[in-house]
């Protein structure tokens, strides 16, 4: 009996993981052309609720945001595959950050603190609780605030490169909601003109994408 069970539970951890890993690249082949034209907006509504409910910090940062953003970079930014991993960094002037990481197996991680800004827009994240877990740490101690057009990103200074490249590749700016990097919700609809900004400054011919 108790290799039935062992072997039961064992199928069931086979079939989650491969269902994290395989489903974002069938929901890729299946809904690329949906995700163009995706409006978050009763989505996100659903999502702030849910969060304001949860906690004091995610209502007090949320609602900073929907009354006063107060500065270029506040807002609630998203990266993720679409189906295992998802990570939701909201910053706000004021109250700070908060973010969850999140995918088909539940919460990877959670954490809230403050934000300090200096020179070309760099923002620090001072986390008042440790990560989770090391190893599904997703969220950067500081990001760079790109914007692009109309469109906002966040980039962590050591993957600056490859964002660099995703733009020489024509992977951004991209269409779809999901992505590696964390673009403020709803900017994948928006047009890009010129290069990326890093803090006041253009980037170069690399981001001349124009949309």
């Amino acid at each position: 009996m108790k290799w039935m069970i062992r072997a039961l539970l064992l199928g069931w951890m086979v079939v989650v993981v491969h269902g994290c890993i395989r489903a974002p690249a069938e929901a890729r082949k299946v809904n690329e052309a949906d995700w163009a034209a995706s409006d978050l907006s009763s989505e996100m509504a659903t999502w702030r609720e849910q969060k304001k409910a949860s906690g004091a910090r995610w209502r007090a940062v949320l609602e900073e945001l929907e009354s006063e953003p107060g500065a270029p970079w506040a807002g609630t930014y998203y990266a993720g595959d679409g189906l295992g991993y998802h990570l939701y960094l909201s910053v706000a002037p004021r109250n700070g950050f908060v973010y969850e990481v999140c995918g088909c197996t539940g919460r990877y991680d959670q954490n809230l603190g403050r934000v300090e800004t200096s020179a070309r827009e760099r923002l620090s994240l001072r986390a008042e609780m440790p990560p989770m877990s090391e190893s599904t740490r997703a969220v950067a101690d500081e990001y760079l605030f790109v914007r692009w057009g109309e469109r906002r990103y966040l980039i962590k200074p050591s993957e600056l490169d490859d964002f660099r490249k995703a733009v020489a590749r024509g992977d951004e700016p991209r269409r779809r909601v999901h992505g590696r990097f964390l673009l403020a919700m709803n900017d994948h609809a928006k047009p890009v003109t010129g290069e990326p900004q890093i803090g006041g400054a253009s980037e170069g011919p690399a981001g001349g994408h124009a949309q």
